[in-house]
């Protein structure tokens, strides 16, 4: 059961961090302290990787 709550944390705190991304890269929101192109791809490469362990996890455990 602990590790069914670990994946499903995973898949709920995406919403979240999504967010975060797209309010990290607001200049209105931000001014001058949004992210850099290159902070932004390393920020959205691990978001992806991080969900897709998520997705994986999830169908190994069916």
């Amino acid at each position: 059961m602990a590790l069914n709550l670990m994946v499903l944390q995973i898949v709920v705190l995406m919403g979240p961090t999504i967010i975060l991304g797209f309010i990290s890269s607001n200049k209105r929101l931000i001014g001058n302290y949004t992210l850099g192109v290159s902070n932004k791809i390393v920020y959205w490469v691990f978001l992806a990787l991080i969900f897709g362990t998520g997705i994986v996890s999830m169908v190994s455990l069916l």
